[in-house]
């Protein structure tokens, strides 16, 4: 019997601190919003990503600002496959104290998509007892 010798080599990192090219595993896609007016009518677009065939591993986060206000009783953000809409939904619910007021920061938990075509997904806010502005980040980082 014969020895077997695995001629197949990983993807080696980047070390210089160049970027990784469109398409390749690594490339990372980001917007980063500040100042969105949120209303506790609906959800609202904070900011959005277009992405590319592919599996992506998708993460935002939201800083909403009371402005000073008590009243805020939740926040709720989500990625969506639609504008101002809870669609396709994945969410974090931030539950606060009808005298919260000032800044809180709500973090999305990390979850993966596979596209078979070109796709935007869009960071969404809702907040309930008090309309604030939103400040947002939604990251797509490709690792297939």
């Amino acid at each position: 019997m014969g020895t077997i010798i695995n001629t197949i080599k990983s993807p080696r990192g980047r070390t210089d601190g160049s970027s990784v090219p469109a398409g390749d595993i690594g490339e990372v896609i980001e917007s980063i919003v500040n100042s969105v007016a949120t209303s506790t009518a609906g959800y609202t677009t904070v900011c959005s990503v277009n992405l590319t065939p592919g599996r992506w591993l998708i993460t935002g986060s939201v800083v909403s600002n009371t402005g000073g206000l008590g009243g805020l009783t939740l926040t709720e953000i989500g990625v969506s496959t639609a504008t101002n809409a809870a669609v396709g939904f994945n969410s974090a619910i931030n539950a606060g104290e009808s005298t919260m007021t000032g800044r809180h920061t709500i973090v999305l938990q990390s979850h993966y998509i596979d596209l078979s075509s070109s796709t935007t997904r869009y960071l969404v806010v809702k907040p309930t007892g008090v309309s604030t502005t939103s400040h947002g980040r939604l990251m797509a980082i490709r690792i297939a």
